[in-house]
């Protein structure tokens, strides 16, 4: 099945293993997202895996113990497939958390393929605001890919108190920005 343009749609695999949504809700789900965002190529497959994964007890960052998604990014062939994995209840709404994983995963994948200066507008906006969340404050990459998810999930906050993330968002990822 293509999408507008020629793009293809990322294979969305195994959701109703999940409790929580289905392959036809995530795919509905990642319509509000621009196509070139969740097309194949670059994004080849979105799966939900039945099992939780526990990080390294040998990471010593203070990070809940359980990866809640991964994003396999693939530089030789320009693909990148994602991998949500069972969740517990962190937050008081698990389905909000469960679709913010499946965004910020995505986010890795719109970070990946921006063109080198807006990656670079990024790195110069790091450390400049307040941090969406602490651990994301320490890695640019995860901070970007938080802020995206927040930025679908809850736009008004971001616009609110992160101006200049909300601002980099509307100009180099939604909307007058340069994807490659």
């Amino acid at each position: 099945m293509y999408m507008r343009g020629g793009l293809q749609k990322p294979c969305i695999e195994n959701f109703s293993l999940s409790g929580l949504m289905s392959d036809k809700e995530v795919a509905e789900f990642l319509k509000v997202l621009p196509c070139k965002h969740v097309s194949n190529p670059p994004l080849r497959s979105i799966k939900y895996i039945d099992e939780a994964k526990l990080r390294n007890p040998k990471d010593r960052r203070r990070l809940p113990d359980q990866i809640l998604g991964e994003c396999e990014i693939d530089d030789e062939q320009a693909f990148a497939d994602i991998r949500i994995y069972r969740q517990k209840k962190i937050g008081n709404d698990i389905l909000y958390d469960f679709k913010f994983s499946i965004l910020h995963e995505v986010g890795h994948v719109v970070f990946w393929f921006l063109h080198e200066s807006s990656r670079k507008k990024w790195y110069s906006l790091y450390g400049q605001t307040p941090i969406i969340w602490n651990e994301a404050g320490r890695v640019p990459e995860e901070h970007f890919c938080d802020t995206y998810a927040y930025f679908i999930m809850t736009p008004i906050l971001v616009e609110k108190r992160f101006e200049l993330e909300y601002k980099y968002m509307l100009d180099e990822v939604f909307c007058r920005g340069r994807y490659d």
